[in-house]
């Protein structure tokens, strides 16, 4: 029973600065994401739903010493319906609190060791520039991720 992990080069992820306070997390994270691959745009109207692009969405604790947990093992796979669009995609509902110091970690990935992942080849970009930039809606009851 290996502990989840991302390969190189097979997933972006963004990190939150250490909490200054503890952060409950009640609920389910939602992403807005928009992403580019040719490929994948090429066969998305094909008949067969495994050539849809799929990925991984996933949330992980980060605590002071580097140590990365991935809340209850909770991964959100999501067939992309357009790649030409933005698209949301939620996580499953958790309850975890992040104590001071610990940074979320906000990954979104190509493959997950838990589920069957892409069909061939389909690299991709995750846009994300000032003016387009994707967004990560966090359902917490108490704290601020700052």
């Amino acid at each position: 029973d290996p502990r989840p992990y991302d390969l190189p080069g097979t997933h972006l992820g963004w990190t939150s600065a250490p909490l200054a306070g503890p952060v409950d997390l009640v609920g389910a994270p939602r992403a807005t994401l928009r992403v580019v691959s040719p490929v994948a745009e090429r066969v998305q109207h094909s008949g067969d739903a495994a050539d849809k692009l799929v990925l991984f969405a996933k949330l992980y604790d980060v605590a002071p010493d580097g140590t990365t947990t991935l809340v209850n093992r909770l991964v959100a796979p999501v067939r992309v319906p357009d790649v030409t669009r933005p698209f949301t995609v939620e996580l499953p509902a958790v309850a975890h609190r992040y104590e001071t110091g610990h940074r979320l970690r906000f990954v979104v990935a190509a493959s997950d060791t838990a589920y069957t992942g892409n069909r061939g080849i389909k690299p991709v970009t995750i846009v994300s520039a000032p003016e387009d930039t994707g967004v990560l809606r966090l359902p917490l009851a108490g704290g601020r991720v700052g």
